[in-house]
């Protein structure tokens, strides 16, 4: 099979750069956010500093996980659905406990396998509303349950021939 780039990030180096620091700088975030808690002094005035529009990806990724209190540190560091994506354990070791270190790459690359999979059936905009959800777990999706998922029936009717025509459960190993 041929393979394509599943987004722009991907087919620039450059801007894949630029999302690693920018994910670098949230973990700098959550630390001194982490070390405040601790009674450490803080580093900077979160009193003062201006209100920061949430990425609502992240923060559902955050909430799910249940970090949600991470999620403005997140958005101060400007910190997307995109760039959250190429955050690994390296850069967050010694910033956060080591648990919620690991339940935030976990989850990101779960939503980052669960986007490139219904990208390629043209259902990237379902990406959010399945947060939560692996690419495996949709494989139990069917014609009789797929309405609790809450999609539009032309949504819901995609998703189920996306499942036929290319299971969930042999996603990871096409991917390779």
């Amino acid at each position: 099979l041929a393979s394509r780039p599943m987004n722009a990030a991907a087919a620039d180096p450059t801007r894949e750069r630029r999302a690693i620091e920018a994910g670098r700088r949230a973990v700098a975030a959550a630390a001194a956010e982490r070390r405040a808690a601790a009674g450490a002094e803080e580093t900077k005035d979160d009193a003062n500093a201006p209100e920061v529009e949430v990425d609502p990806t992240v923060a559902a990724l955050l909430a799910h996980v249940g970090l949600a209190h991470l999620a403005a540190d997140f958005a101060r560091e400007d910190i997307t659905a995109e760039n959250i994506k190429h955050v690994d354990a390296a850069d967050l070791a010694g910033l956060m406990a080591p648990d919620d270190a690991r339940r935030i790459v976990e989850a990101a690359r779960e939503y980052k396998s669960l986007e490139a999979y219904l990208a390629r059936a043209d259902l990237i905009h379902l990406a959010e509303s399945l947060l939560g959800r692996t690419v495996e777990s949709l494989s139990s999706v069917t014609a009789e349950n797929v309405g609790t998922l809450g999609l539009s029936d032309e949504d819901a009717q995609k998703l189920l021939d996306a499942i036929r025509d290319r299971p969930p459960d042999l996603h990871d190993l096409l991917e390779r």
